[in-house]
């Protein structure tokens, strides 16, 4: 049965973990890991980051949606139910007391969810007008 396919960008680290699962073009995800990964410097935001677009975030969701493939599935297919999945990773990781309850983990992820919660705004305006 063949996996169904999901529109997504060579660069979003959600691409680049999903390259890393075939063993044919691991050294073309390294290098983008690479590119990508320094944009994060700081270690809360890159563990932050790394439950959004790892497990229990992207990553999971996306082998879990491709495990089960359907036509139905790639035309309801939505950007904006993906980005929820990885944002409420985040928040039930903080919530559940990730880190101990360490107050920088928690002003990060509030950074994160700044930031998600602005694109959703900006990419709503954009497609709306």
């Amino acid at each position: 049965m063949q996996r169904s396919k999901r529109p997504t960008t060579s660069s979003h680290p959600a691409t680049v973990l999903l390259k890393l699962q075939s063993n044919n073009r691991s050294r073309q995800s390294l290098s983008l890991l690479r590119k990508i990964l320094p944009r994060c410097r700081k270690k809360p935001s890159i563990q932050d980051l790394t439950i959004h677009e790892g497990v229990p975030g992207h990553y999971l969701q996306i082998t879990l949606s491709n495990r089960y493939p359907s036509t139905l599935r790639s035309v309801l297919w939505s950007g904006s139910f993906v980005e929820g999945w990885g944002v409420y990773a985040e928040q039930m990781m903080i919530s559940e007391g990730y880190l101990d309850n360490d107050p920088l983990m928690k002003l990060i992820n509030l950074k994160w969810y700044l930031r998600a919660v602005t694109n959703a705004i900006i990419d709503s305006a954009i497609h709306v007008d």
